[in-house]
């Protein structure tokens, strides 16, 4: 849904954080916190009569992997503002999905136009969350006509034929 809202103009938007009704377990606290920290609108939101999300609820583990994915975030709003500005000078949204963005588009890889859970921030940043539990591990699709990095290690990222396995 974020990404249709996205491509209709409405880049400001983004999941709430933690589910809005009943009680979440503290791995797809974490999880879903990862997610929500790399849609444009970032923030832990629920229904009253669900159970409290604060980080610290979820022990100390858990808190320390939320600040940390929180801190992620806070050292890209540069890159944020950035996109966004963009955004409001060539109406592309901040939020794409993968056909949206050059480098997928002129592939003649028609699988590009099927994926819907994982998206780009800009032309720059690839995003594919892991938003079940218990998964270990996740196909990713890149466009392998370029070079991609993970972003925590800064290591190249091995794309293969398109997929690669993370």
């Amino acid at each position: 849904m974020l990404l249709s809202i996205n491509m209709v103009g409405i880049s400001f938007v983004g999941a709430d954080v933690g589910g809005f009704f009943g009680a979440v377990e503290a791995e797809l606290m974490t999880r879903w916190v990862q997610a929500g920290a790399y849609q444009p609108f970032f923030r832990s939101h629920a229904h009253h009569d669900s159970p409290r999300r604060e980080p610290w609820l979820f022990g100390e583990e858990t808190a320390d992997r939320l600040r940390s994915v929180t801190i992620d975030r806070y050292q890209l709003l540069p890159f944020w503002y950035t996109t966004f500005e963009s955004s409001s000078r060539s109406g592309m949204p901040v939020m794409r999905m993968l056909w949206q963005v050059q480098l997928f588009a002129e592939s003649e890889d028609e699988r590009y136009y099927a994926v819907d859970d994982q998206w780009m921030i800009g032309e720059d940043l690839l995003v594919k969350p892991v938003v079940a539990p218990g998964v270990e591990e996740i196909d990713v699709l890149f466009p392998s006509e370029c070079d991609w990095f993970d972003t925590t290690s800064l290591e190249k990222v091995d794309v293969g034929g398109g997929w690669g396995g993370w």
